[in-house]
C-alpha cells in the first residue's frame, strides 16, 4: 500500500492494510482530530446525538458547578491566555461588524507573516507567509475570506 498524507499534521505515513481508507496517521493527536472531525459531522447531521450530547454536558455541569472556578484557580496562565484570546476575538467581532472593515487595516504590498497558533507535532507553534498585493489583500478582507483576528496578527516581514 502506498504512503499517504495525514489529514491532520500532513505527514507522511503507510496506511494500515486493514483500514485502506485511512486519512489520518496513528499519532494520538491526529486520532484526537479524526474524533473530533467525526463528532461535529454526527452533531450537524443528527438532532438526537446532538440534544444527548448538550443534555450530557448540562448534567455533568451540574454535578460539577465548581470544576471552572477550581481550575482557573489552579491554572493561572490558563486565565489569562484565556483572557488575551477573547479580547483578540472581541475586537475582530467589531471590526467585522463595522462597515470600514477594509479600511481599517492599512496595510503596504509585501510579505507579511502571522502566528496560526495551532501546535504541530514539536509543540511549536505554526506560522504562515503571505505574499498578497494591497489591493488584494483588501478585497479578501471586505469578502470575510480570511479572519479578521489574522490580520491584526499579521506582522510586517519585509516590503
Amino acid at each position: 500500500m502506498e504512503d499517504r498524507w495525514c489529514n491532520a499534521c500532513g505527514c507522511k505515513f503507510t496506511p494500515r492494510a486493514q483500514s485502506p481508507k485511512q486519512t489520518y496517521c496513528p499519532l494520538a493527536q491526529c486520532q484526537q482530530a479524526r474524533k473530533q472531525v467525526w463528532q461535529q459531522a454526527k452533531r450537524r447531521s443528527d438532532p438526537d446525538y446532538s440534544a444527548n450530547q448538550s443534555e450530557a454536558q448540562a448534567d455533568w455541569a451540574k454535578k460539577h458547578p465548581d470544576y471552572w472556578r477550581s481550575y482557573r484557580a489552579a491554572n493561572p496562565g490558563y486565565t489569562q491566555s484565556n483572557r488575551s484570546s477573547q479580547q483578540v476575538r472581541n475586537a475582530a467581532r467589531r471590526i467585522a461588524k463595522s462597515d470600514a472593515s477594509a479600511g481599517a487595516i492599512d496595510l503596504q504590498d509585501g510579505i507579511y507573516q502571522g502566528d496560526l497558533g495551532a501546535p504541530d507535532h514539536s509543540g511549536q507553534g505554526r506560522s504562515m507567509n503571505l505574499l498578497i498585493a494591497k489591493r488584494g489583500l483588501d478585497r479578501l478582507f471586505r469578502r470575510a475570506l480570511i479572519p479578521c483576528a489574522l490580520a491584526h496578527a499579521l506582522g510586517r516581514v519585509m516590503r
